[in-house]
């Protein structure tokens, strides 16, 4: 599935800048990203924009989550299993995507709930998107709350793929034709060329 491979060996061997530029790359401007957490049969996905690239020696990503009122299933995942993986999904995906977001029961994998497909990769933790442009799979480090409620939290990139419509070239930068979906606020994605806008998602129209 993944065209280009890196594992948390591999990217600590990488010249210097190269692994600074693929990092930065793979973490995105505004990307939409498609958050996976849990153990088998109970996996849970959500989504999210907050994602920062804060290191690449040892390569670190973060993720924001908004103020936890006890129902925040992924980030609740990610402080027990100490897992998350972070995934790109094209935006011909978007719907779905978006959809991901909405308030589901616990134990309930958003991502197929709403019609996504995936993907059982040897290696990974989590199941893939079949759709994922490049995943990142991130170990839990710290977190932070802030003074707004929101979590802040820090994981290493314990292993990287990217598909074959993405290339990684000799500078480490991605390139891509069709690219990833960018979040324009909450409701609203693009590639660059074009725009998508969804309702907020209801726990109705999924029967949850």
């Amino acid at each position: 599935m993944f065209k280009t491979y890196f594992d948390e060996k591999q990217l600590a061997t990488l010249e210097k800048r190269y692994r600074t530029s693929l990092i930065n790359s793979a973490s995105g401007i505004r990307t939409a990203f498609l958050g996976i957490s849990g153990t088998e049969g109970h996996w849970n996905s959500g989504t999210f924009s907050n994602v920062t690239h804060v290191g690449s020696h040892p390569p670190q990503i973060s993720v924001l989550f908004r103020p936890d009122q006890g129902e925040r299933h992924t980030l609740s995942n990610y402080r027990l299993t100490k897992r998350l993986t972070l995934t790109t999904i094209p935006l011909r995906q978007a719907e779905i995507l978006h959809d991901s977001s909405v308030n589901a029961p616990y134990g309930t994998f958003e991502w197929t709930a709403v019609g996504g497909s995936v993907k059982t990769l040897e290696h990974w933790t989590h199941p893939i998107p079949t759709s994922a442009l490049w995943a990142m799979e991130l170990e839990f480090l710290e977190e932070f709350k802030l003074n707004n409620g929101c979590v802040y939290t820090v994981g290493a990139i314990k292993q990287i793929g990217f598909a074959k419509e993405v290339t990684v070239e000799d500078s480490g930068q991605l390139s891509w034709q069709n690219g990833p979906s960018l979040a324009l606020g909450l409701n609203q994605y693009t590639t660059g060329n074009e725009f998508d806008f969804f309702p907020y998602p209801n726990a109705a129209k999924f029967k949850f």
